[in-house]
């Protein structure tokens, strides 16, 4: 695994970049966009709420206020929104 920590590793800026090469997204604006942080309050403001939420790992689900971590199947999860709406 290359996740170390925001900014390094898979997610350092170059390796970003590369990516969006590879997927063959419009480089120009991917860049841009990147370079511009023009969602960085929104990612900061979502990764705090993750934190309040006392998320620790991807993926995470939330039902109801209930933490649902891992990689759950879709039929637990409909049981558990199920019983939520009932």
């Amino acid at each position: 695994m290359n996740q170390r920590g925001e900014n390094i590793g898979t997610f350092h800026e170059g390796a970003l970049k590369s990516y969006a090469v590879a997927l063959g997204l419009d480089e120009a604006a991917f860049n841009e966009c990147l370079d511009s942080n023009r969602y960085q309050n929104v990612v900061a403001s979502e990764l705090a709420e993750g934190q309040d939420q006392e998320v620790r790992s991807t993926p995470t689900l939330i039902v109801n206020g209930e933490l649902i971590p891992g990689a759950v199947p879709f039929e637990q999860l409909q049981q558990q929104i199920e019983a939520e709406l009932n």
